[in-house]
Formats: structure tokens, sequence, C-alpha cells
């Protein structure tokens, strides 16, 4: 898949190490034979405007949990046969997308990984094994489903019956004990927000954790409460275990987890028809759909080894050598003669770095090119700017350290904004 993602592209205007490590995808378009049978799923209903009312109301139980604050209480939604229409109808496509970028870059920045049994927790429809099988096709040995909504696994099997290409699917309504059966990819999709509280929370990712065998993958919404969660998990199977490495620069805890910031990333999706009815959408057949998401895996972090020299060896020297490249976090900032860009760097600090034209032309072209949540391959002259946005827990407020935006004065000495202190007024 790496070979038919670089060689086979048409000539481009980036250096091999930013193709590889760009994350931007464009459109997600769910798949012919789900999109048919969701319509054909869809068509079987008399009544669409209940189809409409209840997915406002999942809508509405989504929105509950997007907040920062720990004391929320989210409005947790039991899913029966109306809300399982509604969900599909009218949220698949939404989760979908995100799903499909996150186990799509796994597979581009794993080559060699190709997981013989997947198991999906929270599957819902059994979005992520659509997916999945899209990614991997029949290398996939085996799939199972695990949702605690009876309505949810015949939604699944319903969907499944329109597909004869997918063998070996097995749901579950709970995840069975058995030490000896672990599965080479385990994700939880948009799951965790909606359990109870954090106590079951981290039950759940225990269990998950001690049935991966090589690769686990958790993705929540792009919200606040989505991202703490997502941070929490992390930090939680990063102290429990040593050997293993995470999707970004560094495994250490997030930079992020005490800031009113938060780490998270978008996906566009095409809208189906019958998405734009239920939601009542008028214009643009298309959504960004954010998200927050870590993949961890059992191992140590791979070492970079010497650099080849043919394109193919280069490629899977890239795969190895991306593990230590900065993330953009935040969409860059381009300017006239230079790219302040704010990323994750592989000393598990948020930093910012003013990448500019004297530094070269493959260097300055790869900034410009480069988009919210690609890895960056190169290093600037100058030393980062530490990016410091937290919260004093004693007095309550909001501790901020950032770097002003860099103009045309940046590089004189004695520039206020390079000091990161206020200009004075001019006196009148």
């Amino acid at each position: 898949m790496l070979k038919e993602r670089i060689v086979s592209l048409p000539y481009q205007r980036k250096s091999l190490e930013a193709l590889f490590g760009r994350k931007r995808m464009g459109w997600v378009n769910v798949p012919e034979w789900l999109n048919e049978a969701i319509i054909k799923i869809i068509q079987g209903c008399q009544d669409k405007e209940i189809i409409r009312f209840d997915a406002g109301r999942i809508y509405k139980s989504f929105r509950s949990v997007t907040g920062y604050k720990p004391d929320n209480k989210p409005h947790i939604l039991e899913y029966g046969n109306r809300e399982s229409l509604a969900y599909v109808s009218g949220y698949l496509p939404i989760t979908y997308g995100p799903i499909y970028n996150v186990l799509y870059e796994l597979s581009t920045r794993l080559p060699d990984f190709s997981p013989k049994n997947v198991m999906d927790f929270g599957t819902g429809p059994g979005t992520v094994i659509w997916a999945a099988h899209e990614i991997w096709g029949s290398n996939i040995e085996n799939f199972l489903g695990i949702d605690i909504s009876e309505a949810m696994l015949r939604m699944a099997e319903n969907i499944l019956s329109y597909q004869n290409k997918i063998q070996n699917i097995e749901f579950k309504k709970y995840i069975t004990y058995d030490p000896k059966t672990r599965y080479d990819l385990v994700v939880s999709a948009f799951t965790f927000n909606e359990l109870p509280n954090d106590n079951i929370r981290q039950s759940i990712l225990e269990s998950l954790w001690n049935k991966t065998e090589d690769t686990l993958v958790l993705i929540e919404k792009g919200t606040p409460a989505g991202f703490r969660i997502i941070a929490e998990a992390r930090k939680k199977i990063l102290l429990s275990s040593t050997k293993l490495q995470a999707e970004c620069p560094h495994d250490g805890e997030c930079p992020l987890i005490e800031s009113r910031n938060w780490c998270h990333f978008s996906q566009r999706i095409n809208r189906p028809s019958y998405l734009m009815q239920t939601k009542k959408v008028v214009g643009n057949n298309y959504e960004d759909s954010k998200y927050s998401y870590v993949i961890l895996r059992r191992g140590p972090r791979p070492r970079v080894q010497a650099e080849t020299s043919k394109t193919l060896e280069k490629l899977t020297h890239f795969s190895t050598e991306a593990f230590h490249w900065a993330r953009l976090i935040l969409p860059p900032i381009k300017r006239s003669g230079h790219i302040v860009m704010d990323y994750c760097s592989n000393t598990g600090k948020r930093n910012a770095i003013v990448l500019l034209l004297s530094q070269g032309k493959v260097p300055y072209r790869d900034a410009r090119k480069a988009m919210w949540g690609d890895l960056f391959p190169h290093s600037p002259k100058k030393p980062a700017e530490r990016r410091n946005i937290g919260i004093d827990k004693k007095h309550n407020k909001e501790e901020i350290y950032i770097m002003d935006e860099i103009e045309d004065d940046a590089n004189q000495e004695n520039s206020p904004r390079k000091r990161n202190v206020p200009r004075k007024k001019k006196e009148l």
C-alpha cells in the first residue's frame, strides 16, 4: 500500500518525506455497497419524520458531552430499534470518515502491519468493521463486534446481509474473559464518551488493552470532553506499560492535558442524500467531522537506521524515521517569507517554530504545503519557542505564554516580539 500511495502518484510539489507524513486525504465517501444498504434499510421505514425526530434526539445526547468541565453529566441514550435506524441514517457517515482516516494512517505508517483479526468495541452498526475491510480487505480473517445494544447488533447483521465478501464476523454483547484469545487490532470509536463514569472507562480500557496483541486504537469526538478521555486513557496505558509506542512523536503524557486547549483533527466527509434529509441540510453536501484519537502499539519505538538511496527503500526508512517527526496540531500560519507552525515535538512539549525562506527551497516548500495534522520532517534553524498554555490551579486562572505572531521585525536583535514582551506605545 505504501508503494501504491507514493510511487504511483503524479508529480508532487513536496519532498518524499513530506508526502509520506501527509495526513489530509480529501473527502471520504461511504462505500457504495454500504450506501446502498442503508438506503434500502431506510426505505423499509414508512414514516421518515420519525427517523428525523429520533436523529435529533441523538444529536442532543451527543451535544450534552461536548464541554470540558468534569462535572458535566452526559445524557445517555439507550439504543432501541428506532434509535438504531436513526443512527445509521443520520450519524454513521459522520463517524465513518474519522475512523477511515485513522485506520488508513495506521496502514501507511506501519506498512508491514496487516491484522489477521480485529475486535471492535462499541461496534454499533459495525462502522469500524466496514472501514477496516475497505483498507485491509481479505487479509483480515475474522472480526468481532461488541455492543451492549441488541438492536444495534441486529442492525449490523442487517447491513452485513447486503455484503457477501466479508466473512467470519461474530457479534456479542459483552467482552468474555479468555486470556488466550487476543486480537492484532482492537478499536474503540466514539464509545468511551457514552460510558457513565471514569471508573467504568478505566475498567473497559484495561480489558481492551489485555485483549490487544499488537495495536489499540481509541477515537472520540474532537471536543474538550472527547480529548480528555483520550488523553487520560493514553496516560494510564503509558504508565502501566513500559514497552509500547504511540502515534505521537513521543511516548509521554500529552502536553495539552492540563490546558484549556485540546488536540483534535478534522476529516471532511461527503454527505449522502439520506444524511442531508435527516439533518435538514441545505447547500453544501459535505461536513467536517472533528475527532481526537490515539494509537498505542506494544513494543519499543523504532530506531532510525542508516538512510538508503533507492526510492522504495527510502519510503521504508521514512516509516521508521517518521516516529520522531513533529506533528502539526494547528493549521500553520503562512506569511510572506516565513511560516509559523504549532506542533507537538519528540521532547513531549508543545512548541512553535518559524521556518524562513532562507532555510532552503525544499523545507520552505514543504512548510507552505503543510496542513493541519501532517508530520513535518524538517527542523528549523533557530530553536523552537516553547508554548505553555495551562491553568493555574491555585488561583483558578489561565496562565498563558504564547509567542506573538512574528512579522518582518522578527529577525531584529532587540525586537519586542522576539523577547515576548509587550510592545511599548508610541508617545504622541
